[in-house]
């Protein structure tokens, strides 16, 4: 059980909703982290200081707003307890065998507790037993794929998918076009009925951080164009008042449509921090490169896993570039070229960050299963002694319905769980595991995710609503 569920009936409905809304827009900031303490500063109407400290069996709280001083069920204080959940900090203070315990201030029942001399007393929490001795540290190699495969060390929650039944649609505005003399173009979203019919087409509403995973890449090229015009107000501003920038964030997919333009001027070029002065013209080149991970024996023993750049009959070793950019380019010696689409940026930006994963001799085969299993793996070359059979198995769908959390499933709303059962192991939904390694059989035994899709249509046709990704779905380890 994570921490906020365990502290949600010390704070109000309305504490709880608005210390949310400040964790979903991004207000938190964690300064400094642990399994047993938490420094935040909260951005409201000014910014305030935040910490969570687990010491001696009870967790102290304290906000330095002025909320706070009456009350120490504030926002701020909500938020942070959300964000520590989301980043897997104060896990000692989330351990399940704890139990609230009141007496863990030791007064008396006809003592008053004073809020000021004892911070964060509205919630204090003991353990009823000594502490578990500290599991023995992972090897270096085993934490690094932990790393990044951890959904933990995103930046924010995950985009909500796309709705199947969704589209997208383009409206040009005539009366609007004609009086600002330039095209205005209105972008609106509508779903098919059961019936075949479509709604009432409404403004669309969509993220930006959600652009780059639409399904239609005319849609994610278009949106990311258009996030660089202006919102129309009836009116254009004067385009006397208002500057150029001189520097500009370009995104992914709009880097990879600009970038080619660019270079083809022959006013591109590439400039280094260490020689400000120094510019080296760029060049585009057509074919994009794929990123691969190669697991080789290291010349001094043991084993090691590195990242490569593919291209045809080219290769290149993943650190040489001097810059690749997520969803878009890879730049070395003067030229550019595309990043293949499906490459794991997340990898490639580990590995340039810290160079090859390292493994001893004896844990290859255990490397390889960890690999093999780890979320989003990229393709993978592994040397002929440890060639293995790659077997996509067919599961079995099955649905989990019971009674949800009071405070987290809008009253108790009843919830569906569904897992697959792959010939007697059961996995969730999202469970982040690509399938199963025998390793006595060298076999990799791969979730099948057509199947998988297909059954969760099934569910969405059949009625059943998928429910917002909250914080409560990323548990601390």
């Amino acid at each position: 059980m994570n921490l906020a569920t365990r502290l949600a009936e010390y704070f109000s409905a309305a504490a709880r909703n608005r210390g949310r809304s400040y964790f979903w827009q991004g207000r938190v900031r964690i300064q400094n982290g642990s399994s047993t303490q938490v420094v935040a500063r909260v951005r409201g109407s000014h910014t305030y200081q935040v910490s969570l400290s687990w010491h001696d069996d009870v967790l102290s709280g304290w906000c330095d707003c002025a909320y706070y001083e009456s009350n120490a069920e504030c926002k701020h204080l909500w938020a942070t307890i959300l964000a520590a959940d989301a980043g897997g900090y104060l896990s000692a203070a989330a351990d399940p065998h704890l139990m609230v315990d009141f007496d863990g201030f030791d007064f008396d029942e006809d003592s008053e507790l004073d809020n000021e001399d004892q911070p964060g007393s509205r919630f204090p929490l003991r353990s009823p037993a000594a502490a578990p001795k500290p599991a023995p540290e992972p090897p270096a190699w085993k934490k690094q794929i932990g790393d990044i495969a951890d959904p933990r060390v995103r930046a924010g929650p995950p985009a909500e998918p796309w709705p199947i039944k969704r589209e997208i649609l383009y409206a040009v505005d005539v009366t609007a076009s004609l009086a600002a003399s330039c095209l205005i173009l209105s972008v609106g979203s509508r779903d098919r009925k059961a019936d075949g019919s479509w709604t009432r087409v409404k403004p669309l509403a969509l993220k930006h951080q959600a652009v780059a995973q639409l399904p239609l890449a005319a849609d994610r090229e278009i949106l990311a164009a258009l996030g660089g015009g202006l919102q129309y107000w009836g009116y254009l501003p004067s385009s006397s008042y208002s500057q150029v920038p001189a520097n500009y964030a370009v995104t992914h997919p709009l880097a990879a449509s600009l970038m080619p333009l660019a270079c083809r001027t022959g006013r591109c070029y590439l400039r280094s921090n260490a020689e400000p002065d120094a510019l080296t013209p760029l060049t585009w080149e057509e074919g994009p490169w794929k990123f691969g991970l190669e697991m080789s024996r290291r010349p001094g023993g043991g084993w090691a896993v590195s990242g490569v750049l593919h291209r045809g009959e080219e290769r290149m070793d993943l650190a040489t570039p001097a810059l690749v950019t997520q969803g878009g380019l890879v730049i070395t010696h003067g030229l550019v070229a595309p990043l293949a689409e499906d490459a794991r940026f997340e990898w490639m930006a580990h590995l340039r960050q810290t160079g090859p994963i390292k493994a001893p001799e004896k844990d290859k085969d255990q490397l390889l299963a960890t690999l093999l299993c780890a979320p989003g793996l990229p393709p993978l070359e592994v040397p002929e002694d440890l060639a293995y059979e790659e077997v996509i198995l067919s599961p079995r769908p099955c649905l989990r319905v019971r009674s949800g959390d009071r405070y987290l499933d809008n009253g108790g709303r009843l919830r569906a769980e569904l897992s697959f059962d792959y010939e007697g192991r059961l996995v969730r939904e999202h469970e982040p595991i690509r399938g199963f390694y025998e390793t006595e059989n060298r076999r990799f035994l791969a979730r099948d995710s057509a199947a998988e899709q297909a059954a969760i249509r099934l569910l969405g046709e059949l009625g059943l609503k998928v429910r917002a990704w909250t914080y409560n779905d990323v548990r601390p380890a």
